[in-house]
C-alpha cells in the first residue's frame, strides 16, 4: 500500500470517527498514564540548586520510574487504543490487565526500554555532532578567538540545522510504535521484532510516514494556546491513526464497529 495524501486523510478521518464517538472514554485511558507522569515528574524534579550528584540522581530515578512504573501502565493504554482504532470499545479494566501478571509487566518494561534504544540508535549520531558544534563554538569564543556576533550567528545555524535533521527522525519514530498493535495481536512476539514490524511495512515511505506524522503537528502547537488540552487529543488522534496506518499496511481486516458501545463493563 502507498500511503499517499489521500490514503492519509482516509485513515486519519476513519480514527477520527473511532475517537470522537468514544472521546470521553480515551480521554480518561489516556490519564491513567497521564496522571502517574506527572505524578513522577514532580517527585523527580531538578532543584535549581542542585550538584551534579543530585542532577544525576534525579534524572536515574525519573528514568527508572519511566521504565520500570510507566512501562507497564503504557502497555495497556496502547492496547487499548488498538482496539480503539478496530471500533472495538473495550472495558476501562482493559487498561489495567498487563499490570495483573509477571510476564505482562515484564514486557511493558522491555517494551519501554527497546523503544528508548531504538530511538537513541536513531538520534545518537546527530546529537553527537551537534553537541560536539556546540562546545566546539563555546570553547572558541572564550578562547577569544571568535567575535560574540559571529558566534551568536554560527550558534543559530548549527542549531537550525540539528533542527531540520532531527524533524524527520522525530517523524519517523512513531512507526515503531506500531509495535504495539503487533504484541496486541500475538504477544509472543518478541519486542524488537514487534518495533521493527512498522519501519519494515513502510519500507521505501520513509518522507511519506515522516509527513503522516507532522500532519498532526498544529494540534501539539495548539496545546500552548489551550493549556495542553489540544496536545492531549493530538496524540490520542496520532495514536488511533497509527494502529489505523498499521492495520492497513498489514492487510488486516477492519472490525465491524459495535452499535452503541458501552463505556464500562
Amino acid at each position: 500500500m502507498k500511503l499517499n495524501a489521500a490514503v492519509r486523510r482516509e485513515i486519519k478521518a476513519q480514527a477520527r470517527a473511532c475517537l470522537l464517538s468514544r472521546l470521553p472514554y480515551c480521554i480518561l485511558a489516556f490519564a491513567v498514564y497521564l496522571v502517574p507522569t506527572l505524578f513522577v515528574s514532580m517527585l523527580t524534579a531538578v532543584p535549581l540548586d542542585a550538584n551534579l550528584g543530585q542532577l544525576m540522581t534525579m534524572l536515574g530515578l525519573g528514568l527508572a520510574c519511566e521504565i520500570l512504573l510507566l512501562g507497564p501502565i503504557m502497555l495497556g493504554v496502547q492496547y487499548f487504543f488498538v482496539r480503539i482504532s478496530r471500533g472495538q470499545t473495550p472495558p476501562l479494566s482493559a487498561l489495567f490487565a498487563p499490570l495483573a501478571g509477571a510476564r505482562s509487566v515484564w514486557r511493558g518494561i522491555r517494551m519501554t526500554l527497546c523503544l528508548l534504544l531504538r530511538t537513541l540508535l536513531l538520534m545518537f549520531v546527530p546529537t553527537a555532532l551537534y553537541e560536539a558544534a556546540m562546545y566546539g563554538l563555546l570553547f572558541w569564543q572564550q578562547g577569544g578567538g571568535l567575535p560574540l556576533g559571529t558566534f551568536v550567528l554560527l550558534w543559530t545555524a548549527v542549531l537550525l540545522l540539528y533542527s531540520l535533521v532531527m524533524l524527520p527522525i522525530l517523524g519517523y519514530l512513531p512507526s515503531y510504535w506500531m509495535g504495539y498493535a503487533v504484541l496486541a495481536d500475538d504477544e509472543q512476539t518478541g519486542v524488537w521484532r514487534a518495533t521493527g514490524t512498522g519501519p519494515k511495512l513502510l519500507r521505501g515511505q520513509r518522507w511519506q510516514m515522516v509527513a503522516f506524522t507532522l500532519s498532526f503537528l498544529p494540534w501539539f502547537l495548539g496545546g500552548f494556546l489551550t493549556c495542553g488540552l489540544l496536545t492531549v487529543f493530538g496524540a490520542i488522534y496520532l495514536f488511533v491513526s497509527l494502529y489505523g496506518l498499521y492495520d492497513r499496511l498489514s492487510g488486516r481486516q477492519p472490525d465491524t464497529p459495535p452499535q452503541n458501545p458501552p463505556f464500562m463493563g
